[in-house]
């Protein structure tokens, strides 16, 4: 069953979109970029094939291939009619340079509860799926940051129409994907110094639960998975304290679930220094069984990885 994508949502997105396109051309010098909301047709002026570069996207990417659920050209079109998809291009080439899709949920029942965000009667808002096109091995510096304030720019100022639903947001990053992980603090650190959000003020993002994914065998078939909350209302900007780091070493030539399992180690010896931190195992749409660790207080979760 389609879902209706609400106009109002689409232009907040857009008008987010148009900000971050004048911002990163002063600040870059580059013309070309262009940000938009691409279920408007005016946005694709080329006759962009949309479902062929986002495919090419995720072929070119480069990152842990068993976290990106790389999607097939029907989920592609599916998610195209139901969520918002906002993307960047250069207009220049006519090319996608990078897209990132928006999804909706509601926990009505606990049968419709995500397994991923299981709050009951909680309305939310799910950033997942940041990709952006990769050159030489190296990202375009700068796309997934606005790509990341876009989307939450926008969602804020759509919530904020309608603050009787307390409609939350959070988006979702593998632990390892350290190129998301550091758009996604540029993105709020970017709304915060051009007071996008107010000025003085910022939209705080804290890590909110971590879950993982186990086969029937019990191995994790896929790394530690962050669950970051952005608040949609603002709160008064302070200074950030010192940054959490995490060090592990890969194991050459080791068992993929080995290594996910060292992760969750690190992972879990610091946030269970908070004693609220609690475990709920829920199943997802197959059979695998999904643990998920919340944890409210801990935040600034930033780490880098050694070889």
């Amino acid at each position: 069953m389609e879902k209706k994508i609400p106009r109002q949502l689409l232009e907040d997105l857009e008008q987010a979109c148009n900000i971050m396109t004048k911002g990163y051309q002063m600040q870059t010098g580059n013309k070309k970029i262009q940000f938009g909301v691409l279920q408007f047709k005016e946005n694709v002026p080329y006759l962009i094939d949309i479902v062929r570069q986002a495919a090419m996207l995720y072929d070119e990417y480069q990152g842990n291939e068993d976290y990106i659920h790389i999607p097939d050209v029907s989920q592609m079109l599916y998610n195209l009619r139901n969520y918002p998809v906002v993307g960047v291009w250069d207009k220049e080439t006519e090319e996608l340079e990078g897209v990132v899709t928006i999804k909706y949920h509601e926990n009505t029942t606990k049968e419709k509860i995500d397994p991923y965000y299981p709050k009951e009667g909680v309305k939310f808002f799910s950033i997942t799926g940041v990709m952006v096109k990769q050159r030489e091995g190296m990202l375009n510096k700068g796309l997934g940051t606005n790509l990341y304030a876009a989307s939450i720019l926008g969602i804020q100022r759509y919530a904020n129409r309608q603050k009787d639903k307390k409609i939350e947001m959070n988006v979702v990053i593998d632990c390892t994907n350290l190129p998301s992980l550091y758009a996604l603090n540029s993105a709020t650190q970017n709304l915060k110094v051009r007071g996008l959000v107010g000025w003085g003020m910022e939209l705080r993002a804290t890590l909110d639960a971590v879950y993982t994914v186990r086969d029937e065998k019990g191995h994790l078939v896929e790394a530690p998975t962050y669950v970051v909350k952005i608040p949609l209302v603002p709160q008064k900007a302070r200074e950030r304290k010192q940054e959490t780091i995490f060090y592990y070493t890969t194991i050459p030539n080791g068992f993929q679930y080995k290594q996910y399992e060292k992760l969750l180690d690190i992972i879990l010896e610091r946030i269970k220094q908070d004693e609220r931190c609690m475990v709920t195992q829920m199943k997802d749409e197959g059979t695998r069984k999904c643990n998920l660790y919340s944890c409210r207080k801990f935040k600034n979760l930033f780490r880098r990885y050694e070889d």
